[in-house]
This record gives structure tokens, sequence and C-alpha cells, in this order.
């Protein structure tokens, strides 16, 4: 008998409770929250059939593209899920194509499933380039752009939402419809950045591309290990903080880590940062005044190196290799936020800021930090439901609780309460602000206001209009306050009982 895997927890893969621990051949297991049936959506009458037969007979419907969701939209105990992972045409529309929304140049019609890889490729053969994310199996017309989606290309041409021309999609009444600025217009503003699994089923999208530009990468490093002080450390720390509104100016894109296995040893890790058409040459000047401040505190950063290339599939290929991606692991649950600019503006603030990070850390001994801030681009329509925190970010910042392997669900509920304290702090220090779908807790405390902004009211106000009869449902969707999944352990939501319309 083969070992059967099922999501458990949101947004983790998990070996089935029943199994869990003996890892035997021999043990038995339950589908968990997984569906009952699922359908290879090759093409699109196969989602309206999905589709109509779901509302028809009040079964419940989950989509799921490539099941990268850290919080389990892509999952549901008893479902038909319509999988749109092969959904895989990707069609050059030529260097002048416009359509409504100011944007005239080349562009592309993706379907839903094809990923990240697939379009760089695609574009890179035509000297293009597209606006992606850093994790080459993602479908890139799936909820990656429909929750925002963030880019090393952000600081040039927007969010990922931002690049989309044009959609087509399956209604909840099972209807095909084209969607852009001019048509469907309710609809063009919600799918772009309100959420994936709430609306429709997206079949396909037209994005912009752009002209090939060159890259750079710079990767470095510091920590104790090198003789320093947990407090030399820290204020190190403070230092690249202060670069973060210079380097988003700049269009950067910055992604770092920061690994402290104890309150005393602690390391930074530069993973890259980013800058699109700008040289090694032009790039080493913008991060001298910072290693000038940390070679006064006596830190010298260690294996500083510059990497150019000729594009972005050449600087990504080899920035992140398809080596560093490998199966989901069980043993963490990720929170995240947004920080805004403006905390930049008040030393008092910053500071309450820096605090609030660094106490994350000492406790969960991980951050995943970015610095970045999206472009204003008048070549396409950037009035989308992606929540106005993401405009005014300069930094999204990532922690995790985490468990043993063995843990129980009254364990990994009690560690998942603590990060939800634990980030609270974070949530003081940027009041009105927010924290990005795709990468952030599923038991994130107002996660309307969080995850949606002051767009929550009218987009659930269209959640209505398009779906009345609460078809499509997932975790933290618009919408889905409206439902509960039966059997749920506080901070331990699962998708593996029944889903029901709360009274």
């Amino acid at each position: 008998m083969l070992l059967v895997l099922a999501v458990w927890p949101l947004g983790v893969l998990a070996i089935a409770h029943t199994a869990r621990g003996t890892q035997s051949l021999n043990a038995t297991c339950t589908l968990g929250g997984l569906p009952s049936y699922v359908i290879n959506a090759t093409e699109v009458e196969k989602v309206q059939l999905a589709v109509n037969f779901a509302r028809n007979l009040n079964v419940r419907l989950v989509v799921k593209n490539k099941g990268h969701d850290f919080n389990a939209k892509s999952t549901g105990a008893g479902a038909l899920t319509v999988w749109t992972a092969y959904l895989q045409d990707i069609v050059y529309l030529g260097e002048d194509y416009s359509y409504g929304t100011g944007h005239a140049g080349p562009a592309f019609k993706v379907g839903a499933g094809v990923e990240a890889i697939q379009v760089y490729e695609a574009a890179d053969a035509l000297n293009l380039q597209v606006v992606g994310g850093i994790a080459r199996t993602v479908g890139l017309a799936g909820g990656y752009t429909a929750a925002g989606g963030h880019s090393p290309l952000m600081g040039l041409y927007g969010m990922a939402a931002d690049q989309i021309l044009s959609l087509e999609v399956v209604l909840p009444n099972g209807r095909f419809v084209h969607v852009d600025s001019e048509n469907n217009a309710d609809l063009f503003f919600a799918l772009r950045g309100g959420g994936g699994s709430t609306y429709g089923i997206v079949t396909s999208v037209v994005i912009a591309a752009y002209p090939k530009q060159p890259v750079t990468t710079v990767t470095y490093s510091f920590g104790t290990s090198q003789g320093i002080s947990i407090e030399t450390f820290w204020t190190g720390v403070d230092a690249f903080w202060a670069t973060f509104p210079t380097n988003a100016d700049a269009g950067l894109y910055s992604y770092w880590y920061i690994i402290c296995p104890d309150e005393k040893t602690c390391t930074f890790l530069m993973l890259p940062q980013w800058a699109n058409n700008i040289s090694a040459a032009e790039l080493r000047p913008l991060n001298q005044p910072l290693f000038d401040s940390l070679n006064g505190l006596g830190i010298q950063p260690d294996n500083v190196t510059y990497a150019e290339y000729s594009g972005l599939l050449d600087a990504f290929t080899t920035t992140f290799p398809a080596s560093d991606e490998g199966v989901g692991s069980w043993n963490a649950h990720t929170a995240s936020r947004l920080f805004p600019r403006s905390n930049w503006d008040d030393p008092d603030t910053l500071s309450k800021q820096s605090s609030a990070i660094r106490r994350a850390i000492e406790a969960n001994g991980l951050m995943i930090g970015y610095n970045f801030k999206p472009a204003d681009n008048p070549r396409v329509n950037q009035t989308n439901a992606v929540t106005p925190a993401w405009r005014n970010t300069l930094f999204h910042a990532m922690t995790a609780a985490t468990f043993d392997t063995s843990a129980t669900p009254e364990d990994i509920a009690a560690a998942n309460k603590d990060l939800v304290e634990l980030l609270q702090p974070w949530r003081d220090a940027s009041p009105g602000a927010g924290a990005y779908m795709n990468e952030a807790d599923v038991n994130e405390p107002d996660w309307q206001q969080a995850f949606y902004g002051d767009n929550y009211g009218y987009l659930y106000e269209l959640k209505q209009k398009h779906d009345p009869w609460g078809l499509f449902y997932a975790p933290t969707a618009v919408g889905s306050e409206d439902w509960y999944i039966t059997g749920q352990l506080e901070y331990y939501p699962t998708q593996n009982g029944q889903l029901c319309l709360s009274a």
C-alpha cells in the first residue's frame, strides 16, 4: 500500500495523521482535505461543465492551478476540483498590441496553467521580458496575479496584476466571458488583485511585455561569526533598513534572510539584490554607503559578488536554479506584513518597527524579507483591487511558526496562536497597512483589512453580484466569512470538514 500525502493544516504538506510518525507502508490514510474528484481542464468547455454541475447539485467546487497557495485555497474535503494546470497556450500578440487600457506594445496571451519560467523563455526568445515571480513553477495567470504578484521587475513596471490587459473567465453562472477595461469592467477591477477562487475561473490572460534589459545582481552576507557582538549585528541591520527608500527609488529588488539559531548568533544573507538595466559599475556606488556604515561598525561583508546578465531569463535561471525548488515541507506556518514608506519618515516609528522585527526573529529564528516598491506605469491600467498597502510599501517581511513533524494538532495550534500574538507588534508598527495575501497567515486578525484594505466593501458587493450562490469559496477569499468548515480546532484551520453556510 502506498503512503498517501495529504494537505492537513492549511498551506503545509503532511503525512496523513493516521500514518504520521511511522511512515509505514501498512498504515492507513484518509483523503483529509483533498477533493473526491478532479477535472483535468484542458479546454474551456470542461471548466463550464464543472461549474454548472457543482452549482446545480450544490457540490463544493475548488479551483487548483499549480497548488502553491500558502493558505490551501486549492484544497477542500470531498470537493470537485477544476485543475487548470494544463491550459498551456502561449500566444505572442505582436509588438504593437493595444486594447482599451492605454497599453500599446508587445503582449502575450497566456493560458492559466502556464508557469512563470515558460513565459520567461517565450519572451526571451523575442528579446522581451514579462513581470513574474521568483518561483519558476507558479502559474503566472493563477493566484499569483489574482493577489497582486511581486516581481524583480516591479520597480520598473508595477505589480504583476497591473500587467493584465484582459482576461477570459468562466463565471459562477457558467458563462464564458471576456473581461477588460471596457467589457465587464467591474470584474476587470476585481480579478486583478482581489484574490483567487472568488469571482470565477480564469482560463487565460493577456499580459503586457517589455523590451529585454540587462540585469545585475549582488550577493553578500555578514554575521556574528565574524566575531562581532549581537548588538553590533543588529546595528548593522539597522543600517541596512536605512537604505530602503533610496534602493527602492532606484528600482532595486532586494531579497534577503536573517537567520538566528539563538539570540546571540545571527547571520544576514542577501540572496540577491536585483537591479534592472543597471551595470555592476553603477550598482556598486548604490551599495557603498551601506558597506561604509558596516565597516565603521567593524563589520566586513563577506563574499560580496556582483554578476551581470543579458536579461531576466539568464538572471533568473542562474540566481534561482531549479535545484533550489523542492517539494513542500510541513513544519512551518507563515505570516507576513507590508511596512509602509511613511515609517522611514519618523525615527521613533522606524525604531519601533525594528524592535518588533528583532523580537520576532529572536523568537522564531528566521525572517525572509524584501525591499522594493511597485512602480507607477502609465502604459497599463493600475486601477485595480491590489490592496492599497502595496502602493505605499517598502518592506515585505515574513516569518513563521515552526514545529516538529511529530507535533499534534494541539501543538501546532499553540504555535500558530503564538505567531499571531508575536506579529501584533508588527501590526502596531504599521497601522492601516496590510499583508500580502499570497504569503500571509490564514489566522491573520482582521484579514479583510489586511489583505484587501479599503477595497473590501466594494469587492464584497461584487462577490454577491456575480456569485450569489457562494459557489466559489476559499479561506480568506472575499465573502468567505459567510461560510465555515466543520470540526475545526482554533488556530489550526484545515479543509478536512464540511463547508457550511453560516447562520
